[in-house]
């Protein structure tokens, strides 16, 4: 499609106007549907990432799946296509901000921080219910309109980029900003719906207090703390915040995901006070969700490994604005859902155990020992099988 200018027409349909953001990955232009005769946002991506073939299926494949979720807290996705080899997707535009312009000027108040999450809650609930997870939950892609609606940005773009480059430029590494990764995420984990939830009350911790929970100096530690480090009491640096919504958040966060809200509409229900948000207990010895083989130290290693913390992109796509300047209201980048029926993972039931074989007083032969296992994994397949062994022994 060569150098993108005002006035350019895409798809013989959408007459490009002003470029009103671009971060690492994308530009987004108003631009007007002259079939409709409205106005939209146009993000057309960066040269280079469009060159590539499995960017350029991801980003429409994405597009055509955001395209078929709507709802009124949820940037709504219109039209995809490609000049040129160029992919472009056409979206709502949104006159309004981020929330990092307005977290730039300090906390908010609670019942202004509250209203916000309910908001981004009430997408993510019915993107849930879709099998749809968000995965990048945070300030930048959460846009305020003059009226005070909210709208949570890009369900299903950015997000799938960044994976295919990461694959393409590095051997490991962690995709998404560190200061809301779930610990499950940082454990190299798919995201599930609770992943979503644990962003949620990251953000909302933000709002009540000006801060994340966990930052450090730098971004590796930053999401490493996710899964070392206690959760800050939200009261110590916000006093006025109800004591449900402190227990609401503390829940939210917990390391294990089997120990959070189900999904957005529980943690939406408790913020509400509608239900009890009972702080989880510790698990019981060998309870809980398993952890993967590569411990925190572990993990250590295969960063300083790699040399490479991927960081949504490779620009400032998710840096935060100064007081004194609003980022446009499109930059913020979208994230990958996952196919339908998204759910919590699984606790793994326990395994059984068995009797040894015994001997007592004179010769005999030990009784031949059988055991079965089944499982269900994730996709739903299970998995079967059976051991079988002899043995003599004497009393």
């Amino acid at each position: 499609m060569g150098t993108v200018s005002a006035m350019t027409v895409i798809g013989d349909r959408y007459e490009l106007g002003a470029c009103v953001g671009a971060g690492g990955m994308a530009r987004v232009y108003a631009a007007t549907d002259r079939l409709l005769e409205r106005p939209v946002a146009v993000k057309i991506l960066r040269h280079d990432l469009g060159d590539d073939a499995e960017v350029r299926r991801r980003f429409l494949r994405e597009a055509r799946t955001a395209a078929q979720f709507t709802h009124p807290n949820a940037v709504q996705v219109f039209d995809s296509g490609q000049d040129g080899g160029q992919p472009w997707i056409v979206m709502e535009l949104i006159e309004g901000v981020n929330l990092c312009a307005t977290l730039a000027a300090g906390p908010l108040p609670v019942d202004e921080a509250l209203r916000i999450v309910d908001g981004v809650l009430a997408a993510l609930h019915a993107a849930h219910r879709q099998g749809i997870v968000h995965r990048d939950v945070k300030p930048g892609n959460v846009l305020l309109q003059p009226d005070g609606t909210v709208k949570l940005a890009d369900f299903g773009i950015a997000k799938s980029i960044e994976d295919a480059a990461g694959k393409l430029t590095s051997t490991g590494g962690i995709v998404g900003t560190p200061e809301y990764l779930s610990p499950e995420q940082v454990d190299g984990e798919p995201a599930s719906p609770a992943s979503d939830v644990y962003a949620a009350g990251v953000l909302l911790f933000e709002l009540l207090t000006g801060r994340p929970p966990f930052k450090s100096d730098t971004a590796v530690t930053t999401a490493l703390a996710h899964t070392t480090q206690p959760v800050p009491d939200v009261r110590a640096a916000a006093p006025g915040v109800p004591d449900h919504v402190a227990v609401a958040i503390e829940r939210a966060l917990a390391k294990d995901p089997y120990d959070r809200f189900a999904d957005a509409g529980e943690l939406r229900s408790a913020l509400h006070g509608e239900t009890a948000a009972t702080v989880p207990l510790p698990p019981a010895a060998g309870g809980g969700r398993p952890r993967p083989r590569w411990t925190v130290a572990a993990a250590l290693s295969a960063f300083a490994l790699a040399g490479l913390l991927l960081l949504t992109g490779s620009g400032g796509d998710n840096q935060r604005p100064t007081a004194d300047v609003d980022p446009p209201a499109q930059e913020a980048e979208a994230s990958e859902p996952v196919p339908a029926a998204a759910e919590q993972p699984r606790r793994p039931a326990p395994a059984e155990a068995s009797d040894p074989a015994k001997g007592q007083g004179k010769p005999a032969k030990a009784k031949e020992a059988k055991g079965r296992g089944e499982g269900k994994g994730n996709n739903g397949s299970r998995g079967k099988g059976k051991g079988k062994g002899k043995g003599r022994g004497r009393g």
